[in-house]
């Protein structure tokens, strides 16, 4: 409903009568250079990206065996089924992902290695070599993770 005094259907304030609800595209003078759009990192990593591959797989790696344990526990699957179970199909959707955002995470900080144009030279040896180190962490933490879970998909559970 209308408020009283304007025709039915105008809601619009008077002192934006006139002009555009929104402005159409971008400012005038403003273009962005196409090397910046969806460029992996515009900055150094963090120096927390040392420990959080290694600590992603430990938490994949006790979520993993905790699961296994307690599954075989609860409800083991028959022995002839070999290693066509639901445990096994659940380790598996568990390491995949997890393999996969560790890979991910190692090449964006494979390619955040070189540093900006405008850092200094002691920042973009530091971020340099964070950002190597981290690449090579969370590499090691994927291998390690595809390493352990491949056995586990693939051999029967609760033997």
């Amino acid at each position: 409903m209308s408020p009283p005094g304007r025709p039915k259907g105008e809601y619009r304030s008077a002192e934006h009568e006139g002009t555009p609800m929104s402005p159409p595209g971008r400012p005038k003078g403003e273009n962005r250079s196409a090397k910046h759009e969806g460029s992996p990192m515009k900055h150094d990593p963090h120096p927390l990206h040392l420990a959080l591959g290694l600590l992603l797989w430990s938490v994949w790696f006790v979520a993993m065996y905790a699961g296994l344990s307690i599954a075989c526990a609860v409800h083991p699957p028959p022995v002839e089924a070999g290693s066509a179970t639901w445990i096994n199909a659940g380790l598996g959707l568990l390491t995949l992902p997890t393999t996969a955002l560790l890979l991910w995470a190692a090449l964006r900080c494979w390619q955040s290695r070189v540093p900006p144009a405008t850092a200094e030279a002691g920042t973009a040896a530091r971020g340099r070599f964070v950002a190597q180190v981290a690449a090579g962490l969370y590499l090691a933490a994927a291998i390690g993770t595809a390493m352990v879970g491949l056995p586990l998909a693939v051999l029967p559970p609760c033997v």
